[in-house]
């Protein structure tokens, strides 16, 4: 009896694994196990290399791309975007996705994990102040795109997203203006972010916290929160360290100076909402800190000032009205030497540069162009022990002023 049932049993087994729905199941598991492993990743990445070198003339290279069919990952392993002459684009260690199942209950695509590693961003600006990433967006737009998208529909509504976590990790921007006579670099790294439970939702965001490290040890700090259904966001800010060398690079032409020594700082709380016509920017509780401030004229030795702290508090600005108010403005310490040369002129007069005349650009009728101007409000403005010398190096005079 018991060999009977064995017998029963494996014939039923025998009938179902060669069954056709079961051989069918079991194919479909091994063809898309196999497509998701293996030949998914193979066309993916042969694809973005064709597309690359034909449709946008430039060149990338792709280590390894991972797909997992089963848990909805998707990983790729060294990219270099690079332009046709070897230069670099972008650039980074790991790709990283991860594609929630859940988005069939949350009825929105969900994202549990994006991350980038060591990403590399070259932004390039040319002789002809053309950038290489703008470049790169118009070969990327479709022919026949310059047209005007069609105005979305005023019940339209953004696609349901949801990121529960957005990482940016050991990140470095590298911009590169050759347009100036002296060409000028100031690289941003490292950059490390995380953001999490972004949302396209109605009515959802979350607080988010950004850190930069700047050039010379100078840091970018952000809290806050984003929504990006309405578009709105709000929270603090805090630059610390920036020396102002860092922006002469890019001013040196217009100034001339030499490289000038100085350590800037500035905090504030901002708000951003974009749910009208017009963006709105307001920012209250302005601070800043300029200590150490040394400007040279170029080439003209009676030409120096130095303050040695200035201080902004209790700053406010508003885009829409067009309005800067500062509460406090208070410089303390410091000398201004100062020459009047043989024509008669105030060395202080060589810190303008020379710009090459540049053909009137055509009239324009944007909004714009008739806004008002900005208002620059200043309640309470002090100067203590500011000494002023002419080139014979006597003191003409000693400012210590208060003006309300």
């Amino acid at each position: 009896m018991t060999n009977t049932s064995s017998e029963r049993g494996k014939s039923v087994l025998r009938r179902f694994i060669t069954s056709k729905p079961f051989l069918i199941a079991v194919c479909s598991i091994l063809i898309y196990t196999l497509a998701g492993f293996f030949l998914l990743p193979y066309i993916l990445k042969r694809q973005l290399k064709n597309y690359v070198a034909e449709d946008l003339n430039r060149t990338l290279q792709i280590e390894e791309i991972r797909l997992n069919p089963y848990v909805m990952t998707l990983e790729i392993s060294d990219l270099a975007l690079k332009e046709s002459d070897g230069k670099g684009i972008l650039a980074f260690n790991r790709f990283f996705v991860d594609f929630e199942l859940k988005s069939l209950f949350r009825w929105a695509w969900t994202f549990s994990d994006i991350s980038l590693d060591g990403m590399v961003l070259q932004v390039d600006v040319a002789p002809d102040k053309s950038v290489n990433l703008d470049r790169l967006v118009q070969d990327l737009s479709p022919p026949g795109s310059d047209a005007p998208p069609p105005e979305p529909k005023a019940d339209s509504l953004p696609p349901r997203l949801y990121f529960e976590r957005i990482q940016l990790v050991n990140g470095h921007i590298h911009i590169h203006d050759r347009s100036l006579s002296t060409p000028a670099e100031i690289p941003i790294e490292p950059i490390n972010l995380e953001i999490t439970d972004l949302t396209t939702l109605p009515e959802k965001k979350g607080p988010h916290r950004i850190v930069a490290r700047l050039p010379h040890d100078g840091t970018l700090e952000w809290s806050g929160e984003i929504s990006l259904h309405p578009i709105w966001s709000e929270g603090q800010f805090k630059l610390t360290n920036i020396h102002t060398k860092v922006a002469w690079n890019f001013l040196k032409e217009t100034l001339k100076i030499e490289v000038p020594q100085g350590i800037l700082g500035m905090a504030g709380h901002y708000r951003f909402d974009y749910t009208a016509e017009a963006p709105q920017v307001k920012i209250n509780d302005l601070s800043m800190q300029l200590d150490n401030l040394s400007l040279k004229v170029l080439n003209t030795p009676n030409a120096a000032l130095s303050i040695d702290a200035i201080r902004v508090d209790k700053g406010r600005f508003d885009l829409a009205e067009r309005d800067m108010t500062v509460e406090k403005l208070s410089l303390s310490g410091g000398s201004l030497n100062a020459a009047v040369g043989k024509d008669g002129r105030l060395s202080w007069e060589n810190i303008l540069g020379t710009k090459p005349q540049e053909k009137p650009a055509p009239a324009s009728n944007t909004p714009g162009d008739n806004a008002p101007p900005f208002k620059i409000h200043m309640e309470n403005i002090t100067l203590k022990l500011i000494r002023g010398k002419s080139s014979n190096k006597v003191p003409f005079f000693n400012c210590s002023l208060k003006i309300r």
